[in-house]
């Protein structure tokens, strides 16, 4: 992962996959508007992603480098939800 990270834009590899698994198992969730199984598993994803992300310095090189797209990603992304 970290030879893919240091590319640009390599860093939304992380992103893709949290997004689709919750806009995947959105459809399974029989309470969508309570908290359940599936909040507490997407945001324990995110606490081990970010363990992941401020491990290792190229992480955070990369977060560093590309941090005007992610913000635009991020605000497109919530955008769309909205």
């Amino acid at each position: 992962m970290g030879s893919l990270i240091e590319k640009r834009d390599g860093i939304l590899l992380f992103v893709f996959p949290l997004s689709k698994d919750r806009v995947l198992a959105q459809r399974f969730d029989p309470y969508p508007q309570e908290h359940g199984w599936l909040d507490f598993v997407y945001f324990f994803l995110f606490l081990i992603l970010g363990y992941i992300i401020y491990s290792n310095d190229r992480y955070l090189s990369a977060v560093r480098r590309d941090r005007w797209l992610l913000f635009a990603s991020g605000n497109a992304g919530l955008f769309a939800f909205f």
